[in-house]
């Protein structure tokens, strides 16, 4: 088992809108994280509509989306020396 999915299996889950809001992002865009594969989800109750994503991947995935931002904006700044 991966690593990074026995760390997140082991923490708290979230729903589709707290992660929505971690990631700073609409709900509707989580949902299709989720169907593209790049958030795991499973339904709240057996044939619930309700999803639950696990908590931790939501947040590292949002920490790679800071961190790459950062990165694109060093190397604006260094490529146009718009600072």
């Amino acid at each position: 088992m991966d690593e990074n999915l026995r760390r997140w299996a082991n923490g708290p889950e979230c729903s589709v809108a707290e992660a929505a809001r971690i990631l700073k992002v609409s709900r509707e865009t989580v949902r299709r994280m989720i169907l593209r594969g790049d958030l795991y989800a499973w339904s709240a109750v057996p044939g619930g509509v309700k999803k639950l994503l696990w908590e931790g991947q939501v947040r590292d995935m949002a920490a790679a989306a800071r961190a790459e931002a950062i990165q694109r904006g060093k190397m604006m700044q260094s490529t146009f020396n718009f600072f």
